[in-house]
């Protein structure tokens, strides 16, 4: 009967802690640990959060349109909570809490992600996109490897991230819809538009731009 008492016990405090924000009204209660808005369950948070996903680690849903200031107030309340120089043994804890804000806070990790959670993987190939995207892209290479000054550069940025803005606002939609194929699609194309965008930042980096 102890036993089944403890089990019972454990995974209600597992439920408890994937919703651990409350209100500054919330009484502490004995085995938790309260800051501000976090709560915690001392005795299994260090064993049980890396079981949480990125969205349940932040008390977020499944979804990609999420709050970026929210994300980045928990982060931090996070990461004071389990600093290793707070507690012992959680540099572990740490790392894991630093790299999953690290993947929800960049718009196309979190919608890879998000995929991935939901069951599908986006691999490397190309052999799905429509040819004209394609083609665009290439062009866009060119134009990136026939760069010669400033305004070349001023004028590729500003064209891919207004593009890549806008596949962003498709990807909220086809979350939202449960259009999982149409997501992966846009992830794909957001993929390529960021390796060219990350050739410009290498430019940007080499020149002083």
């Amino acid at each position: 009967h102890w036993e089944i008492i403890l089990n019972l016990l454990h995974r209600y405090a597992v439920m408890i802690f994937a919703k651990y924000l409350v209100s500054s009204a919330t009484l502490m209660r004995e085995g938790f640990k309260k800051s501000k808005k976090i709560i915690f369950y001392t005795e299994f948070c260090s064993r049980d959060i890396q079981n949480l996903n990125y969205f349940q680690l932040f008390n977020f849903e499944m979804t990609f349109d999420i709050p970026e200031k929210e994300l980045k107030e928990k982060y931090l309340e996070l990461q004071r909570e389990f600093h290793p120089d707070k507690q012992a043994d959680t540099g572990d804890l740490s790392s894991h809490i630093s790299h999953a804000y690290s993947v929800l806070s960049k718009p196309l990790e979190r919608g890879i992600y998000l995929l991935e959670k939901k069951g599908i993987e986006i691999k490397e190939n190309s052999e799905n996109l429509d040819p004209e995207f394609l083609i665009e892209v290439m062009e866009l290479n060119e134009r990136v490897s026939d760069i010669s000054n400033d305004l070349d550069v001023l004028s590729v940025t500003k064209h891919i991230k207004k593009m890549m803005n806008d596949f962003f606002e498709d990807l909220k939609v086809a979350f939202v819809e449960d259009n999982l194929e149409l997501a992966k699609k846009i992830l794909i194309k957001l993929k390529f538009y960021h390796s060219v965008s990350q050739r410009l930042v290498v430019y940007q980096l080499k020149h002083g731009v």
